[in-house]
């Protein structure tokens, strides 16, 4: 393959080319890679004027990801890259590409980027963030993601064991929604038939709970779901009202304290 010369990367004084995989020279200063990254082949081993270093990413992923190395240019303002201008699969090829080489500036970019984005693209950035050990970014997209087809999971959770810990993890979330319907099941069938609050309670946990399943463990509306009419009398002098509600509510609090992050599911 014939190579080209990057117009960005392509100053004469460089001691170091790399060669992108689609025939792509970028003239780089090991000054700058020594400084701002950690993950590229060790210097003392590449001699002056050889061969370019083969790297197996594209030239668009080269051209941003090196863009963090050199110092910008007056014409860039003296800024970093702008990663929310970039196409989705570039992104997320950029950002690998970073953890691949530690490039510390596109790896922090990367990943702030990333927590702004999550409910756009939950699965991709869940993927990401567990195969590199980001616990607030994955713990974030996997509550985001509980409401995605199997399908889909199957396809974006591509890390090995990343698919069966979320699985796990989903399955705690389906046995509390399981567990607090089957608690206003039980609300009902002792004597609260006709009791609305107690009605509007399961449709409104319902709702809640299919737009957003990661509000499994949330009482809906909870200043409005803690009063009953049935059963009202007097304990010592003061009327009160049916339990229930608060016991559904007691009941949603401590399953919420034995739940566990995605980051703390082991397969």
């Amino acid at each position: 393959m014939s190579s080209t010369e990057s117009h960005t990367f392509n100053d004469p004084t460089a001691d170091i080319t790399f060669a992108s995989c689609d025939g792509v020279l970028f003239k780089m200063h090991k000054k700058h890679l020594e400084i701002t990254t950690g993950g590229f082949p060790s210097f003392d081993k590449l001699v002056v004027d050889s061969d370019p270093v083969p790297l197996p990413e594209s030239a668009a992923v080269l051209d941003v990801l090196f863009r963090f190395i050199r110092p910008p240019l007056d014409s860039e303002r003296n800024c970093q890259p702008d990663l929310s201008d970039l196409d989705h699969l570039l992104f997320f090829s950029v950002a690998e590409a970073a953890e691949k080489y530690m490039v510390y500036g596109a790896m922090n970019t990367s990943m702030i980027h990333m927590l702004h984005t999550t409910e756009s693209n939950p699965l991709e950035i869940l993927n990401h963030a567990a195969k590199h050990g980001y616990s607030k970014l994955s713990n974030k997209a996997a509550a985001l993601s509980l409401s995605q087809t199997d399908l889909l999971l199957a396809q974006k959770l591509t890390h090995p064991g990343v698919l069966n810990r979320f699985l796990i993890y989903r399955a705690q979330w389906t046995s509390v929604k399981a567990s607090a319907l089957q608690q206003i099941s039980v609300f009902i069938a002792s004597g609260h038939q006709n009791c609305a609050q107690i009605q509007d309670l399961r449709a409104r946990y319902l709702e809640q709970t299919n737009a957003r399943p990661q509000s499994g463990a949330e009482i809906p509306n909870p200043d409005d779901s803690l009063t009953c009419g049935r059963n009202r009398n007097r304990v010592n002098g003061n009327q009160t009202g049916c339990q229930l509600p608060l016991t559904f509510l007691n009941m949603l609090k401590a399953q919420a304290q034995a739940l566990k992050a995605f980051s703390e599911v082991t397969n």
